[in-house]
C-alpha cells in the first residue's frame, strides 16, 4: 500500500519524495537536532505546509523512533549544499550516523519547508548484530542474503527455511509466472485483457471502470510499482493459479493461491463462518468453499478498517521463506527477462545514498497488521549479483514494521561497503 511515510528513519524516504526539497545551514539543522532530541513542538520548525502533509504526530513519531533505534541525537555532522536553499547533513546519535536532506523557506521562523531521512550508518555494525536484533523480536523474524550468480555460503541467514506470512510479497511469484509465460511463447507483455473485479486498495486500479483494457505489462508494473491489488488479481486469473503455485514452490504448498480480494473477505471480523470453514478445508475444498462465497468477496463488502490487528495470518495468507522468496528472485534474473526486471527496479525502496553501491535494484515488500517482508534483488557495482529476503510476523500484535525495515536495510548497507 502506498504510504504517506514509508517507514521511521530510512522508509520516511518514500512518501516525503513527493514534498518539496529541503534545506538548512547550521543554525536550522541544529534546531532540527534539537527539535529530534525533545519532539514536543514540531510547529516550532515545520511550516504550515510541511505539516499539513506531514501531521505534528507523525513527525513527533519518526523523532522518537529515531531515538528509540539510535539514541540520543548528539551533533550535526557532515553539513552540504545541494541547492538553492536544499542542505545535507548528518546527525550524529548516540549509535548511528543518520543522514538528512533539509529544504528551507528563508521566509520566516519556521523554515523547514521539507525534511528527508535519506540513511543510517549504525556504529560498529555487523552481520552478527542484525542476527541478534531478528533473535528479540516478538514472534518470529527470518533473514537470508546470499549471492545468486555463483555458489556458495549465505552472507546472511536466520532461520532462513521458515515459511512465514509475507502479505504482498507473494506478487514475486505473479510477476515470475507472468516473464515465464513470454518467455515460453504462451504471452507478450502487450496483450490486451479486461481489467477484473476490484479489490481493495493498495493500488489506484480498484476505482477504474470495470473490464477497462489492461496490458500485461501494464498490470504487472502498477502489481509490483503500487503494489495495486486488482491488478495483481487479474494477472493471476489470466496466468493461471496453478501455474502460480508452481513457481511458488513447485505446487508443494497444499492450497489455493488467494486473491487479494478473497484473502480481504476471509480476514474481515463478520466473516468468521467463512473464515473456520477455510481453515478447516484442504486443497481444492478450499477453492469450492471460495467459489460459493463469491457474493462476499466483491470490494463492497468487505472492509479493510477491521484490520486493526492481526487476523488470520495463519491461514488466509501467503506463505513463504526467505530461501523460497530467494529462489523467485533468482529465477527473475537467471530468465533474462529485461521487462520484468525492469519492471521490479522502478520502486527499488532504497534511497540514493544506500543505492550507490549497487549498479541494479529490485524491490518487492509486503506489509499487514502483524506481517512485514522485504525482497531485494541487487547487483553490486563489481558485477554480483545478491538477493536479501527478510520476514517478520507477529500474530498477537502489529509489528514495527519502520524497524524492521532498517535491520534489513542495514543489511545492504554492509554488502556495499565490502
Amino acid at each position: 500500500m502506498r504510504q504517506r511515510l514509508a517507514g521511521f528513519a530510512l522508509a520516511l524516504l518514500a512518501s516525503l519524495l513527493a514534498l518539496p526539497a529541503w534545506a538548512a545551514p547550521a543554525d536550522q539543522a541544529d534546531a532540527l537536532r534539537q527539535f529530534l532530541s525533545d519532539p514536543e513542538r514540531p510547529e516550532t520548525i515545520f511550516s504550515p505546509t510541511f505539516l499539513a502533509d506531514v501531521p505534528p504526530d507523525k513527525a513527533r513519531s519518526v523523532a522518537s523512533q529515531l531515538s528509540s533505534q539510535f539514541g540520543k541525537p548528539l551533533a550535526v555532522r557532515a553539513l552540504s549544499e545541494r541547492g538553492p536553499k536544499v542542505f545535507a547533513f548528518d546527525i550524529e546519535y548516540e549509535r548511528a550516523l543518520v543522514s538528512m536532506v533539509v529544504t528551507v523557506s528563508g521566509d520566516g521562523e519556521r523554515p523547514v519547508i521539507g525534511w528527508l531521512v535519506t540513511g543510517a550508518r549504525v556504529k560498529d555494525d555487523s552481520f552478527e548484530r542484525i542476527s541478534s536484533e531478528l533473535e528479540t523480536l516478538p514472534g518470529k523474524a527470518s533473514i537470508l542474503l546470499t549471492r545468486i550468480d555463483a555458489p556458495g555460503e549465505p552472507v546472511l541467514a536466520f532461520n532462513a527455511n521458515e515459511r512465514l506470512a509475507i502479505g504482498s510479497g507473494f506478487k514475486l511469484w505473479v510477476l515470475a509466472e507472468a516473464a515465464q509465460q513470454v518467455k515460453a511463447g504462451k504471452r507478450q507483455w502487450s496483450d490486451v485483457v479486461p481489467l477484473g473485479l476490484p479489490s481493495l486498495p493498495s493500488g489506484i486500479t480498484q476505482d477504474w471502470p470495470r473490464a477497462s483494457p489492461m496490458t500485461l505489462h501494464s498490470l504487472a508494473t502498477l502489481m509490483i510499482s503500487l503494489s495495486d491489488n486488482t491488478a495483481t488479481d487479474t494477472l493471476v486469473e489470466v496466468l493461471g493459479r496453478d501455474n502460480i503455485i508452481q513457481q511458488a514452490d513447485g505446487g508443494n504448498l497444499g492450497y489455493p493461491i488467494l486473491l487479494t480480494r478473497e484473502a480481504f473477505a476471509l480476514k474481515m471480523a463478520e466473516q468468521d463462518a467463512l473464515l473456520a470453514r477455510y481453515r478447516k478445508a484442504k486443497g481444492k475444498d478450499r477453492t469450492k468453499i471460495l467459489d460459493g462465497a463469491a457474493e462476499m468477496l466483491v470490494r463492497e463488502k468487505v472492509d479493510a478498517a477491521q484490520l486493526v490487528v492481526p487476523r488470520a495470518i495463519d491461514s488466509a495468507e501467503w506463505f513463504a521463506s526467505p530461501l523460497d522468496l530467494v529462489r523467485t528472485l533468482r529465477r527473475l534474473r537467471d530468465d533474462g527477462s529485461s521487462e520484468a526486471l525492469a519492471i521490479l527496479a522502478i520502486n527499488p525502496a532504497l534511497p540514493p545514498a544506500e543505492a550507490a553501491p549497487f549498479s541494479y535494484v529490485g524491490y518487492k515488500g509486503g506489509s499487514e497488521t502483524g506481517v512485514i517482508s522485504h525482497a531485494y534483488l541487487v547487483q553490486r557495482k563489481d558485477g554480483r549479483w545478491y538477493a536479501l529476503s527478510g520476514i517478520w510476523n507477529n500474530a498477537e500484535a502489529p509489528v514495527d514494521k519502520e524497524r524492521f525495515g532498517v535491520i534489513v536495510r542495514r543489511a545492504l548497507s554492509l554488502l556495499g561497503s565490502q
